[in-house]
């Protein structure tokens, strides 16, 4: 028989999509606060295909993270805000370094939250969603 050196976290076994997507809503609402915050510096930089971002496009992509933020928050459409949430932090997996300023958290930070979206892909939202 197999013993489990951690039994008790099997109680929570129920709740873990439950933590894992407001732990990646929260992450998500802080990167919606640095683009919005950040707007000055951002539209001052050049990006490849768009050249250099208008206002209207760091506010489009602020209140786009900030709606996942909240669908994943709230476990409403929890596997497309995951998708969505999936896309947005492959792309800042695989941004060079010289795009740093639109990387509000270090590179293993995204990696961790891709990683995280990812297993909400497959989990669902978990107990306590809309």
């Amino acid at each position: 028989m197999f013993l489990n050196p951690f039994p008790h976290l099997l109680t929570y076994a129920l709740f873990m999509p439950t933590i894992l997507r407001i732990t990646a809503a929260i992450f998500l609402f802080f990167m919606a606060q640095y683009f919005f915050r950040n707007q000055k510096t951002l539209c001052e930089k050049t990006v490849p295909v768009v050249g250099q971002p208008r206002v209207w496009m760091v506010w489009l992509w602020s209140g786009a993270m900030s709606l996942v933020g909240l669908a994943l928050f709230a476990g409403f459409e929890t596997q497309w805000a995951a998708l969505i949430a999936t896309a947005a932090l492959l792309k800042q997996v695989l941004l060079p370094e010289k795009y740093a300023a639109f990387r509000p958290f270090p590179r293993s930070t995204n990696l961790l939250l891709l990683i995280i979206c990812a297993s909400l892909l497959v989990s669902g939202a978990g107990l306590a969603a809309l």
